[in-house]
């Protein structure tokens, strides 16, 4: 008997390793530093992540002018059509600003996730720190 639970184990424990991982989600993009329109390099950071056909997008973000509203979403960019935009949060009085939206997988070529503050314009991941 006690080998047949061991033969068990062995063949139920990768099924558990698959399905745990295909609970997590997967990584898209990840940048820590940030361009926006018109103002040069900003302290920030966007994060996105996709699980069963939903992005994940957070941002942060420093050093923005307090109370603005902020509208999220992603641009794709070989093509330059809008993808969806949704209102995010608004600026702190401390100048912060940290937001989480999800929002439906589109087939996106040159995929550009932002977040937009009136002062600032568009924010997005940047290859320059």
């Amino acid at each position: 008997m006690n080998t047949d639970l061991r033969r068990l184990a062995v063949l139920v424990l990768p099924l558990v390793i698959l399905a745990a991982q295909a609970a997590t989600a997967a990584p898209v993009l990840s940048a820590k530093s940030l361009a926006c329109g018109g103002s040069g390099p900003q302290n920030g950071s966007i994060a996105v992540t996709e699980r069963g056909g939903v992005l994940t997008l957070r941002f942060r973000a420093a050093d923005l002018v307090p109370g603005q509203a902020a509208s999220c979403g992603y641009t794709c960019g070989m093509v330059f059509t809008s993808g969806p935009e949704v209102s995010c949060g608004t600026v702190g009085a401390n100048g912060r600003f940290s937001s989480k939206v999800e929002l439906p997988v589109a087939v996106c070529f040159g995929f550009i996730p932002f977040f937009n503050t009136p002062s600032t314009g568009k924010c997005v991941p940047s290859t320059v720190p």
